[in-house]
């Protein structure tokens, strides 16, 4: 290794456990000789993530959302380089995880019925199987989605169960119901855009599938137009036995920003429509700067200037533009305002960027170098120390916006400090800014504020009129959680925030009932158990035992039972478990065409399954649950069994 050289060696990921769906965090280690500066950036597939201090090592990456192929790649760099870098695949923990599963029935045959499927997908291989217990339907790819035409035979229902090629335990399952033959549709809308014309717009040429749909015409609108009503014409009959009509529509104007979308929607049944959009279509002449200039430049420290600002521009789009000083953002001026006065250009080095670009047209800028003048530094002051709207966060905190003016501050930041304590930095560009419980420290406390790095560039603030002992009891909104334990009973969990109670313990009651007296430190609190078929009108009061007029009320109102508890259950059927599956034994062979569900005590759908006729034993495999109660749902026709089970790992 050559002397001086940086390096970033030994990099160390340590992960954590999967939060929710593909969301983790995890914490990053490495060694470093020879930085260039005292900051690295983080970059995750590719993408710039965020930058922190060296000093900070080890840092932890909370609830970071991973790429949809389960492994991540890391890349850490000292910051001011691009050749001191370190790169790691990092395995999510979260596991595979197909969702938001989309089914529509296209068309009917007595025979068939056919359906477009869709979903997403979460740390899945390249490929996927769909079938049922009727026929295989296919292996697809990743990149087919969305599947249109698949078919299964007609029957009042049909399970469907789609399983990853390389892992039986990645699957889901949905149900296609004949009663959608009957139903209403409209589907497959495409929109075929023409060229523009002199008049800067164009015209689109819209199509779609339709069967089943009212004598009353459909509608078309979509980006804040309606394009009108119409009448179906059924002039063109598919193989699939819908109808294809198209018409055109127009002129619309390729004004090179507007997403336009078409949805059709029939006129007399609500949930029978379908949409598609077109990406913008630019009619226009394209944005142009030119004889980009400055005049009258002045230094206003050692390292800013202030001039005039002036440019031509042709076919802008808007009427803003903004300023650079390299890639550093100086703001955002109006166009009718040139030529504009900048106050503070930041230079560093010999010679400058000034860069120009309108607002929201990217590719439309203009850039002009020019040599740094030589500015001598001025003394750094702070002036008009501004504190208002002083509140008290609790008997020992405040809180309050300050502002202040700061001329020659040298750099980005400044400090607070308490009482002679410090106590936090800020950037001086987010000035005004809400200072948060502030500490009032001693016989007489005040605020100190000081540039960063500079410390003869200060100002101090007297709280001494400031009394917070008289603050007052507080309670926020309660937050509940219901927890079913079987179908039909639950308990309720209340969760709230409080501030300077004037106790510690606090009462619970309503529906004439008195829940008893808590401890401040139990919160959150489990009432219950509640029969869901009692249908009570839940209310609580929480107040505190020593001052009533701090309370929180909440008014939670009928919970619903899981399942219908009214349908007629089966004959003879028993359920039991392992961790592994679930094994129901229908000793009277009464399942017909059998489905089945399970839900978590939260009331969420786990999983579905479908159950053969005919068999006197039945195995439905269960994806990897964690410890917990968890409910089954049996159906067959009219009759339904339900039983809570436990999974203990």
């Amino acid at each position: 290794m050559l002397s001086g050289q940086c390096t970033i060696s030994n990099l160390q990921v340590e992960v954590g456990d999967c939060i929710e769906a593909n969301y983790y965090s995890f914490t990053l280690n490495f060694n470093i000789s020879e930085s260039p500066g005292d900051n690295f950036d983080v970059y995750l597939n590719g993408e710039y993530y965020n930058s922190y201090p060296l000093n900070e090592l080890p840092v932890t990456i909370n609830e970071y959302s991973g790429s949809a192929s389960g492994v991540d790649t890391l890349l850490v760099c000292a910051s001011e380089t691009e050749d001191c870098c370190a790169e790691k695949l990092i395995e999510n923990p979260c596991t595979c995880d197909y969702y938001n599963l989309e089914t529509n029935v296209i068309s009917c045959t007595e025979d068939s019925m056919k359906f477009n499927l869709d979903f997403d997908y979460f740390n899945v291989s390249d490929s996927f199987m769909i079938g049922s217990p009727l026929g295989f339907l296919g292996t697809f790819h990743i990149n087919e989605l969305p599947l249109q035409n698949l078919a299964v035979p007609r029957m009042d229902s049909i399970n469907v169960l789609i399983q990853d090629q390389n892992s039986s335990f990645c699957f889901n399952g949905f149900t296609v119901y004949d009663e959608s033959c009957d139903q209403c549709s409209i589907s497959n809308v495409l929109a075929i855009p023409t060229e523009c014309n002199d008049d800067n717009v164009f015209y689109v040429t819209l199509s779609f599938e339709h069967m089943n749909t009212s004598e009353s015409g459909f509608t078309i609108v979509g980006s804040g137009v309606n394009y009108g009503s119409f009448l179906y014409e059924d002039n063109i009959l598919l193989d699939n036995g819908s109808y294809m009509d198209s018409l055109i529509l127009g002129p619309i104007p390729g004004d090179c920003e507007t997403v336009w979308e078409f949805v059709v929607y029939d006129n007399s049944v609500d949930q029978c429509h379908d949409f598609t959009y077109i990406e913008p279509i630019c009619c226009e002449e394209p944005c142009e700067i030119w004889e980009l200039g400055m005049d009258g430049m002045e230094c206003v420290t050692g390292e800013t200037v202030s001039f005039w600002l002036n440019f031509n521009v042709a076919n802008p789009g808007n009427g803003l533009f903004h300023v650079f000083s390299g890639e550093t953002y100086v703001g955002i001026y109006e166009i009718g305002s040139l030529p504009v006065f900048i106050e503070s250009f930041p230079f560093n080095g010999e010679t400058s960027l000034l860069r120009v670009c309108i607002n929201d047209q990217e590719d439309c800028c203009a850039v002009l170098e020019f040599e740094n003048p030589y500015c001598e530094n001025e003394d750094c002051s702070i002036t008009e120390l501004v504190v208002d709207g002083i509140e008290c966060t609790s008997e020992e905190t405040i809180q309050f916006y300050l502002n202040f003016n700061v001329t020659n501050p040298g750099n980005d930041l400044f400090e607070i400090w308490a009482g002679g304590q410090y106590f936090a930095n800020y950037p001086i560009n987010e000035l005004p800014i809400l200072i948060e419980n502030f500490p009032l420290i001693g016989e007489h406390p005040y605020m100190r504020i000081c540039i960063n790095d500079q410390e003869n560039c200060c100002k101090e603030y007297s709280f001494n009129d400031i009394n917070c002992n008289d603050i007052g009891c507080e309670m926020s909104a309660i937050d509940p959680t219901i927890f079913y334990i079987t179908t039909d009973s639950f308990y309720v969990q209340l969760d709230f925030e409080y501030s300077n109670p004037a106790s510690n313990h606090f009462t619970v009651q309503g529906n004439g009932i008195n829940y008893g007296t808590f401890d401040y430190d139990d919160v959150p609190i489990i009432l219950g158990p509640y029969a869901c078929q009692d249908s009570i009108f839940l209310e609580y009061v929480v107040r505190d035992i020593e001052n009533g007029d701090c309370q929180t009320v909440l008014e939670l109102g009928v919970i619903p039972c899981l399942v219908n508890t009214s349908k007629t259950t089966f004959a003879s059927l028993s359920i039991h478990n392992s961790n592994e599956q679930i094994i129901i034994e229908d000793e009277a062979y009464e399942i017909h065409n059998g489905s089945g569900i399970l839900y978590n005590v939260y009331g969420q759908k786990i999983m579905n399954f479908g159950l053969n006729n005919g068999q006197k034993e039945y195995r439905v495999q269960l994806p990897y649950l964690v410890s917990g109660i968890y409910i089954v749902h049996l159906f067959s026709g009219s009759k339904s069994y339900s039983k809570t089970i436990y999974i203990n790992r």
